[in-house]
């Protein structure tokens, strides 16, 4: 009788997502909340939109590789 082991080894795919994070300060340096964030895929026109929490900061996740522009727009700026 004759066996055969065959191994197999587990793959890892690696990760094709990125994120953009920032602050978004006054010419004060002091952060502004409730800012909206709006960033668009120069590569595929796709639109994403975030807003900012109370320290002034957002973050977008799961951004497939590419140019993107970033645009802000807060009450009174």
């Amino acid at each position: 009788m004759v066996v055969l082991a065959s191994g197999c080894q587990l793959l890892r795919a690696q990760a094709t997502f990125g994120s953009i994070y920032g602050t978004v300060t006054d010419p004060a340096t002091s952060a502004v909340p409730a800012v909206k964030v709006t960033i668009t895929s120069l590569d595929r026109g796709i639109k994403y939109a975030t807003t900012t929490n109370e320290t002034g900061n957002y973050t977008q996740t799961h951004l497939t590789v590419g140019l993107y522009t970033v645009e802000m727009e807060g009450k009174g700026f």
